[in-house]
């Protein structure tokens, strides 16, 4: 990714003990080794999908969603080199091939040159193992595998699965922010709403709503990262969710305006943080949106974003300042690129822009 890039900064290391929680380390983010500010460029797609709201990196394919069936499908697949359209996938459904409200988890599969994706049908609550090589090559959706998560982690939002079967994910329940579930003895472990806030502003049936975040496991399934919206710390655990470290700026808000005024309970000036996370074999990439309640509820480009990137180990290894605001982001490792999608415009020819990182 990047290259000869010594990692020299050093790292403020303290220690915090916390209910419920053993003692971990928490580590104050202060700079990044390289800060760079980078312009965008639009990109065509050849068949572009109408309001795309995804975008993911898997091997040599680039894989987009489109929001709510804007169109006859939901994915579509192109070659991440020359963006030349090669198939689309999903239709809208209760069929068994068919999709209801798709979201990807993120999680992917490759074994003996075979891609796969996890895809997860809200409304119908089950996870798909959708067979990308198979599906281009007969052109229809190929599902190889599918679970409905179990009933105890109460609506899985963002899920993953382990070579072992068991399960690592969020939900909406009031039990706690993340949840193991072990398949073998069907028993699930919660780990606790955090960091604590002194006054809960919300119900504990809403917790999950002030804790938000955007969850990823990485692809050699060895870590699961956390990025919160409304605080700006990303936590990393392994893969039996016992946390590792948090990496936490400064200006993170100990105690969210959110829910705080019943009379203003969402107010124009809450930030909202992490919005995406992109997990490659040896880097953490943090989409910080940094944009207002006020910005988001008018659905406008802000014209600022940015994108951290970090070691598995914590280390801050590069921020890139975007001129653009982009709502979901892809890493081109290989060729240097961070690729985004950004929200539409009138002047704005494709939704999708490239920014050159090296």
């Amino acid at each position: 990714m990047i290259r000869n890039i010594k990692l020299l900064i050093c790292i403020t290391v303290l220690f915090i003990s916390c209910k419920n929680h053993d003692t971990y380390k928490v580590r104050i983010i202060d700079k990044f080794y390289v800060a760079k500010t980078i312009n965008g460029e639009q990109i065509l797609f050849e068949k572009m999908p109408s309001c795309p709201d995804y975008i993911k990196i898997i091997d040599t394919l680039i894989i987009v969603k489109n929001f709510q069936f804007c169109d006859s499908f939901v994915f579509y697949i192109y070659n991440k080199n020359s963006y030349k359209y090669i198939s689309s996938f999903g239709t809208k459904g209760k069929g068994p091939n068919e999709f209801s409200k798709p979201k990807s988890t993120g999680q992917f599969e490759i074994s003996d040159g075979t891609i796969k994706i996890w895809v997860y049908d809200f409304y119908k609550l089950k996870y798909k193992l959708i067979n990308i090589s198979q599906t281009i090559k007969q052109n229809t959706t190929i599902i190889d595998r599918e679970f409905s998560a179990p009933k105890v982690t109460d609506v899985g939002l963002e899920v993953f699965i382990l070579k072992n079967n068991d399960l690592i994910g969020t939900s909406m329940s009031p039990k706690g922010r993340l949840f193991y579930f072990d398949s073998r003895n069907n028993t699930t472990h919660w780990i606790d709403y955090f960091p604590k806030v002194t006054y809960p502003p919300i119900k504990e049936k809403q917790m999950h709503n002030l804790y938000v975040s955007t969850t990823k496991i990485s692809p050699d399934h060895k870590y699961v990262v956390s990025a919160l919206r409304l605080f700006k710390r990303i936590d990393v655990f392994n893969n039996k969710l016992e946390h590792l470290f948090s990496m936490i700026f400064r200006d993170s808000p100990k105690e969210p305006n959110f829910f705080v005024d019943k009379r203003n309970p969402i107010p124009r000036e809450l930030v909202h943080y992490y919005t995406d996370l992109y997990l490659s074999e040896k880097y953490i990439y943090a989409l910080n949106s940094n944009i207002t309640q006020e910005q988001l509820s008018k659905d406008i480009d802000t014209g600022y974003s940015e994108v951290q990137v970090f070691t598995y180990s914590g280390e801050p290894v590069a921020i890139y300042k975007l001129n653009r605001f982009i709502a979901s982001f892809a890493i081109d490792e290989e060729n240097g690129y961070i690729l985004g999608v950004t929200m539409p415009k009138e002047d704005l020819s494709s939704p999708f822009i490239r920014f050159k990182m090296y």
